[in-house]
C-alpha cells in the first residue's frame, strides 16, 4: 500500500508503538537483526515517507518533578524505545523544556517556550502551521495534544496550574529552569474518554488512514472538533467513571481547581 500524504501537512509529530508496526520494516532487515538495526529501520521508514526535515518526536521525561534536574543529553525518554533511539541521532536536537521535551530535526526550530501546552510550544507550532499528528502504531490515547486544546478552550476546570522549578543541564552548563502547565489533580482519578474522543474524529472524517496501524489527524482538526466538545460541555472529555466525582467536587467549590485544593499550602 502506497501512503498518500495529500491530506497531511508538515511538520509531523510522531507518536509511536513499534511493536504494532513491526511488519512494515521486516522486509529490509537482515536475518537476526540487532535492536539498533530494527530501530534504524523504523526511523528510515518514517523519514522516507514524511521527510526527515519534517519530523518531531516526543521525548518526555517526568523525573524533573522529583529530581529537579533535566539533562538534555542524558535524561532518557519515558515514551518509547524509538524516541530514545532518536535522541542519539545527529540529525535531531532535543528541546530544553523540562518534562515535555521533543526531538526535532535540526532543520526545524528547537527553541520553544516552557509552557508546553501554551503559546510558542511545539503544539502551538503544529496548530499554527496546520501540521499533522502521526499515530505510528500508537493509539489515540497517546495524543498529548489534547492538553493544548484544553488550554485553547479553557483553562480546564478539572486541572490546576502548577510550576516545577529546577536545574537544566545543556551543553555542559547548568542553569535554572522551570516548566508551567495545567497538572492532573493529585490524589483523585482523572481519566479521559478516549473512545469518545476518537469517535468524534472518525465521525467527522478527520482520521486519515495511512497504513495498517498507522493513521494521521491534522492538529487544527483536533483543535476544532475536541474544542467544540469542550465548549459544549467541558467535562465531556472525561470518562463516565471519573466524571461524577470531579463534577461533584467542582460544584462544591463553585470554581476551577487550584493547587491548594490538593497539595496543601502550595
Amino acid at each position: 500500500m502506497d501512503i498518500d500524504l495529500k491530506k497531511c501537512n508538515p511538520p509531523f509529530l510522531v507518536h509511536s508503538d513499534i511493536f504494532r508496526t513491526a511488519r512494515l520494516i521486516r522486509k529490509g532487515l537482515i536475518k537476526n537483526p540487532k535492536k539498533k538495526h530494527i530501530l534504524h529501520a523504523h526511523i528510515s521508514y518514517l523519514e522516507n515517507i514524511f521527510g526527515a526535515e519534517n519530523l518531531i518526536f516526543p521525548t518526555f521525561n517526568y523525573d524533573f518533578a522529583k529530581l529537579k534536574v533535566f539533562d538534555v543529553t542524558n535524561s532518557e525518554s519515558h515514551v518509547g524505545v524509538l524516541t530514545n533511539y532518536v535522541l542519539n541521532l545527529d540529525d535531531y536536537n532535543r528541546t530544553n523544556t523540562p518534562i515535555f521535551s521533543f526531538a526535532v530535526n535540526k532543520k526545524l526550530n528547537s527553541l520553544y517556550s516552557n509552557t508546553p501546552y501554551g503559546k510558542e510550544s511545539v503544539f502551538d507550532k503544529l496548530f499554527n502551521e496546520n501540521g499533522t499528528i502521526i499515530f505510528y502504531g500508537a493509539g489515540i490515547d497517546s495524543c498529548t495534544y489534547l492538553h493544548y486544546v484544553e488550554s485553547q478552550y479553557g483553562p480546564p476546570r478539572y486541572r490546576y496550574d502548577k510550576t516545577f522549578t529546577g536545574m537544566l543541564l545543556a551543553d555542559g552548563n547548568y542553569s535554572e529552569s522551570q516548566v508551567s502547565f495545567h497538572a492532573r489533580p493529585m490524589g483523585i482519578e482523572l481519566v479521559y474518554d478516549w473512545n469518545g474522543l476518537e469517535q468524534t474524529l472518525i465521525d467527522s472524517g478527520a482520521v486519515i488512514p495511512l497504513e495498517l496501524n498507522i493513521f494521521a489527524v491534522k492538529a487544527r482538526d483536533i483543535s476544532k472538533l475536541w474544542g467544540e466538545r469542550i465548549s459544549d460541555d467541558d467535562l465531556s472529555v472525561l470518562s463516565d467513571e471519573c466524571r461524577p466525582d470531579i463534577e461533584r467536587r467542582l460544584m462544591a467549590l463553585g470554581r476551577r481547581f487550584v493547587i491548594s485544593d490538593f497539595e496543601g499550602d502550595n
